[in-house]
């Protein structure tokens, strides 16, 4: 619906080892790379043990939440909020946030 292009669970290097994100996007004015892990079954422990240690290796790599890693979950009863997934694709892919960037990283003279 946003026209944002992604990759579902492609490959991405990290020290040469391979990591399988949930999603991979290409941000579309910047080029750079963005990871979107949706954290879908944290109450396994298991499951949490492992997200731990790829986060970990996302952090060691110089991607985290402040940089280009989307992390999301389901709320209460596994319910996804569709407006919170929109809001922040709108917030991070989208022109006008671009432009906005733009302006707090580039001062115009």
């Amino acid at each position: 619906e946003r026209g944002i292009c992604y990759s579902y669970e492609k490959a991405v290097f990290l020290d040469r080892l391979p990591v399988y994100p949930d999603f991979t996007v290409i941000h579309p004015y910047t080029g750079k790379l963005w990871i979107w892990e949706h954290l879908g079954m944290m109450d396994d422990e298991k499951y949490r043990d492992a997200w731990k240690r790829k986060k970990e290796r996302y952090r060691q790599a110089g991607i985290t939440e402040e940089t280009n890693l989307i992390l999301t979950e389901e709320g209460r009863n596994g319910v996804l909020d569709v407006k919170k997934l929109i809001n922040i694709i709108d917030n991070t892919f989208t022109y006008k946030r671009y432009k906005l960037l733009e302006k707090e990283i580039i001062p115009v003279s």
